[in-house]
């Protein structure tokens, strides 16, 4: 469930707004580095798609053109914890994108990229973390925790 207060952000990306806009009444700060991760931007047929990010979250093999998954994550991280900074009051969300954000879950949480995960989510989908104990966070609630099987 999606907090009552919070201070909103997400990536500039036209989904991700049009998503933020369908969530929320409240303001949303546009944050440009919760951006996907960096891909050239050629189209790939779905199942080479599926296969490419999937090497990429968990062998961390990076496309020609492709931002690295170490650069990525590092970016993702700074901009979540940089959000979360600005939080005075309430929840911090965050609305962003499945490859990227599975790199920032797997970051925060200590753990490697769940490509399982990602192959799971569904579009919107959500996934809570609270922070725990020696500096991680904890999963509260994982993707697809939100919707009813």
């Amino acid at each position: 469930m999606l907090p009552a207060q919070a201070t909103w952000f997400t990536s500039p990306e036209p989904k991700a707004r049009q998503t933020a806009a369908l969530l929320t009444d409240t303001p949303v700060q546009v944050l440009e580095e919760l951006a996907e991760t960096g891909r050239d931007g050629q189209a790939l047929p779905a199942e080479q798609f599926e296969q490419t990010v999937s090497d990429y979250l968990t062998a961390g093999e990076a496309p020609a053109g492709w931002e690295s998954r170490v650069d990525a994550t590092l970016r993702i991280v700074n901009t979540a914890q940089a959000a979360m900074e600005m939080t005075e009051d309430g929840d911090c969300v965050l609305v962003g994108h499945g490859t990227a954000f599975t790199l920032l879950v797997a970051a925060l949480a200590g753990r490697p990229p769940d490509a399982a995960a990602w192959r799971a989510m569904r579009m919107p989908d959500h996934c809570e973390l609270r922070p725990g104990a020696g500096g991680a966070f904890e999963v509260v609630s994982p993707w697809g925790g939100w919707v009813s099987t």
